[in-house]
C-alpha cells in the first residue's frame, strides 16, 4: 500500500469513527478534553496497527477502534487515578530526594526490563509479535484479536502459546 492509498484509508477511518470514538472515550472519562486527548492516541495506535483493517466499513474494524479507544480510556483513567493517589498520599511529606534514589533505579531497571521485552518481541515472526503485542500492550480479549485479525479464537490462543515459547527463546 503506497502513502496515498494509507492516507486515504486514514483518513476515511477518521471520518467514519471520529464520533464513536469520542462517544467511547468520553463515556470513561467524563471529560472533554481527556476524551479528546484519548480519541488522539486512540487514532495513533490505530494509524500503527493500519496494515491490520482490510474493510473500513466492517463490525470487527468498528469494534477494533472502539476497543483500542476504550482501553486507551482505562488505561488513562487508571492512571489519572493513581497519580491523584499518590499525589494525595504524599502531600504532606517533605520530598527528600536520598528517599527516591532506590526506587528511580528500580524504575529505571523495569524500563530496561521492558525495553528489552519490546525488542525481543519485535524479533519474532509478525503473527506472533502481533497477538502478543494486542493481548498485552493494548490488553484486548483473545475474543477481540480474532476479531481484529480474522482468525479463530482457539487460533489465536495457540498462536499466542507459540508466540510465548518462542519469547523465551529469544530472552535466552
Amino acid at each position: 500500500m503506497n502513502s496515498n492509498d494509507r492516507r486515504n484509508k486514514f483518513e476515511l477511518l477518521y471520518e467514519k469513527y471520529k464520533n464513536l470514538m469520542y462517544y467511547v472515550a468520553y463515556a470513561v472519562m467524563q471529560d472533554s478534553s481527556s476524551a479528546e486527548e484519548v480519541v488522539h492516541d486512540s487514532f495513533v495506535k490505530v494509524l500503527q496497527n493500519l496494515h491490520r483493517i482490510e474493510d473500513i466499513d466492517s463490525t470487527a474494524t468498528k469494534n477494533f477502534v472502539a476497543t483500542i479507544t476504550k482501553r486507551l480510556a482505562l488505561n488513562r483513567k487508571y492512571k489519572d487515578i493513581k497519580h491523584r493517589d499518590i499525589l494525595n498520599k504524599h502531600k504532606d511529606i517533605e520530598l527528600r530526594p536520598e528517599l527516591y534514589y532506590e526506587s528511580a533505579a528500580e524504575h529505571l531497571e523495569q524500563k530496561e526490563a521492558y525495553q528489552e521485552l519490546v525488542e525481543a518481541i519485535l524479533k519474532l515472526p509478525g503473527k506472533y509479535s502481533d497477538v502478543l503485542f494486542l493481548k498485552y500492550d493494548n490488553k484486548l480479549s483473545d475474543k477481540e484479536i480474532a476479531e481484529s485479525l480474522n482468525l479463530s479464537v482457539s487460533n489465536v490462543r495457540k498462536t499466542a502459546q507459540r508466540a510465548k515459547a518462542a519469547l523465551a527463546k529469544e530472552l535466552n
